[in-house]
Protein backbone atom coordinates (compact mmCIF):
# COMPACT_ATOMS: atom_id res chain seq x y z
CA UNK A 1 0.00 0.00 0.00
CA UNK A 2 2.21 2.90 -1.54
CA UNK A 3 1.95 6.11 0.50
CA UNK A 4 -0.73 4.51 3.16
CA UNK A 5 -1.06 3.04 6.09
CA UNK A 6 -1.53 -0.72 6.92
CA UNK A 7 -2.53 -3.02 9.68
CA UNK A 8 1.08 -4.80 8.47
CA UNK A 9 2.52 -0.68 9.12
CA UNK A 10 1.22 -1.22 12.41
CA UNK A 11 2.23 -4.75 14.21
CA UNK A 12 5.46 -3.79 12.66
CA UNK A 13 5.35 -0.66 14.94
CA UNK A 14 3.62 -2.02 17.96
CA UNK A 15 5.97 -3.22 21.38
CA UNK A 16 5.40 -6.97 21.81
CA UNK A 17 3.68 -5.92 24.86
CA UNK A 18 1.19 -3.23 24.12
CA UNK A 19 -2.22 -3.82 25.37
CA UNK A 20 -5.06 -5.13 23.53
CA UNK A 21 -6.97 -2.24 24.33
CA UNK A 22 -4.37 0.06 22.82
CA UNK A 23 -4.43 -1.56 19.54
CA UNK A 24 -7.81 -1.56 19.45
CA UNK A 25 -8.16 1.66 19.43
CA UNK A 26 -5.24 2.43 16.84
CA UNK A 27 -7.00 0.28 14.64
CA UNK A 28 -10.25 2.56 15.03
CA UNK A 29 -7.86 5.28 14.54
CA UNK A 30 -6.41 3.95 11.15
CA UNK A 31 -10.09 3.03 9.96
CA UNK A 32 -11.19 6.37 10.58
CA UNK A 33 -7.94 8.17 8.76
CA UNK A 34 -8.77 5.85 5.71
CA UNK A 35 -12.42 6.55 5.82
CA UNK A 36 -11.82 10.39 5.93
CA UNK A 37 -13.50 10.79 9.18
CA UNK A 38 -10.26 11.61 10.69
CA UNK A 39 -8.83 14.79 12.13
CA UNK A 40 -5.50 13.85 11.94
CA UNK A 41 -2.97 12.51 9.84
CA UNK A 42 -0.79 9.13 9.65
CA UNK A 43 1.89 11.00 10.95
CA UNK A 44 -0.25 11.77 14.34
CA UNK A 45 -1.11 7.88 14.50
CA UNK A 46 2.65 7.23 14.75
CA UNK A 47 4.05 9.78 16.80
CA UNK A 48 1.02 8.19 19.38
CA UNK A 49 2.85 4.66 18.73
CA UNK A 50 5.93 6.37 19.56
CA UNK A 51 5.39 8.05 22.33
CA UNK A 52 3.46 5.23 24.02
CA UNK A 53 6.64 3.28 23.12
CA UNK A 54 8.69 5.51 24.45
CA UNK A 55 6.84 6.19 27.52
CA UNK A 56 6.97 1.99 27.90
CA UNK A 57 11.42 2.21 27.77
CA UNK A 58 11.02 4.71 30.81
CA UNK A 59 9.23 3.63 32.91
CA UNK A 60 10.90 0.33 32.59
CA UNK A 61 14.11 2.19 33.52
CA UNK A 62 12.64 4.02 36.26
CA UNK A 63 11.45 0.77 37.75
CA UNK A 64 14.98 -0.50 37.40
CA UNK A 65 16.50 2.20 38.76
CA UNK A 66 14.10 2.23 41.65
CA UNK A 67 15.09 -1.48 42.48
CA UNK A 68 19.02 -1.15 42.28
CA UNK A 69 19.01 -3.11 39.09
CA UNK A 70 20.98 -0.17 37.48
CA UNK A 71 24.89 0.62 37.40
CA UNK A 72 24.74 4.32 36.87
CA UNK A 73 28.46 6.04 35.89
CA UNK A 74 29.32 10.07 36.44
CA UNK A 75 31.48 11.66 33.46
CA UNK A 76 34.21 11.19 35.65
CA UNK A 77 33.75 7.44 35.87
CA UNK A 78 33.05 7.06 32.26
CA UNK A 79 36.70 8.95 31.49
CA UNK A 80 38.77 7.34 33.97
CA UNK A 81 37.39 3.64 32.82
CA UNK A 82 38.32 4.84 29.27
CA UNK A 83 41.73 6.37 30.05
CA UNK A 84 40.82 9.94 29.22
Amino acid sequence: MRGGLSMQHIELSLDPFYSESNIRYLEGMMDDIKSGKAKFSQHDLIEHIEDEYDKKIFDEYEDDKRQGKLKIYSHEEVWKELGL
